[in-house]
Parts: C-alpha cells; sequence; structure tokens
C-alpha cells in the first residue's frame, strides 16, 4: 500500500477497537492517568513487534500498530473489539483491563493531495 493511497475506506479498515483518549490525572478510581469516556473506532489491528522512535526521541519496543479512522493521542488506550463487549465499570478504568494496550506513537501522513491521511497508532 502506497502512502498516498487513502487507507480511511470500509474496505481497509474492517476491525473495531475501543479508543480511551488520555484526558489527564485521575486521583478518583486509582489510575495514574483520566481518560475520556471510551469510542469505537473503525481499524485495522497488525500484530508486528518493532522498534519505533517517539515524539521525544525515546526508543520503545511496540507489539502491534493499527491504521485507524482518526487521530489518536499518545498515551491513550486501545482494545480490539466492540465497545459493547465491556462492562460500564470495565469503561472507567482501561488499565486494568486485559489486552489493553498504550498508544506509544503515532502518525499522520497525508496523500499526495493532502485531503486524505493514513494514520498509524504504534502500541504496546
Amino acid at each position: 500500500m502506497a502512502v498516498g493511497d487513502d487507507v480511511e475506506t470500509p474496505e481497509v479498515l474492517v476491525q473495531k477497537a475501543i479508543y480511551w483518549a488520555v484526558s489527564g490525572a485521575n486521583s478518583d478510581t486509582g489510575e495514574s492517568q483520566a481518560f475520556a469516556d471510551p469510542v469505537e473506532i473503525d481499524c485495522r489491528w497488525v500484530d508486528q513487534t518493532m522498534t519505533v522512535q517517539t515524539k521525544d526521541g525515546d526508543t520503545r519496543q511496540v507489539t502491534s500498530y493499527l491504521l485507524v479512522d482518526r487521530d489518536l493521542l499518545r498515551d491513550s488506550v486501545v482494545k480490539l473489539g466492540r465497545l459493547a463487549s465491556i462492562t460500564a465499570a470495565e469503561r472507567a478504568t482501561p488499565l486494568r483491563l486485559e489486552d489493553t494496550f498504550v498508544v506509544r506513537k503515532f502518525n499522520k501522513i497525508p496523500n499526495g493531495d493532502g485531503d486524505a491521511f493514513v494514520r498509524k497508532a504504534f502500541v504496546s
């Protein structure tokens, strides 16, 4: 797939993931960070271990990357699956769930015309 290809089409983003955007610190739940209410996003989840360099210049080992339909914030949380598959209590504490991953790096690359983007999140 070339960088200029528009990956934001139903043919490519065929999976669902749950996304919790990081929103600051939270002492109420015992989590070190607070998260917005989860939303369901379209994605293509690829399990592939690799080393990436973050915006801060740190080198991180990631276990997967996602092609997604929107911008994701670094340090946010994602989980493969549908929002309906988790309880209200689980929605409030994403870091305590199994198989959740933290966004370590996010890239947004425009196509040649600048009117569509390839959005790629690296998670571990």
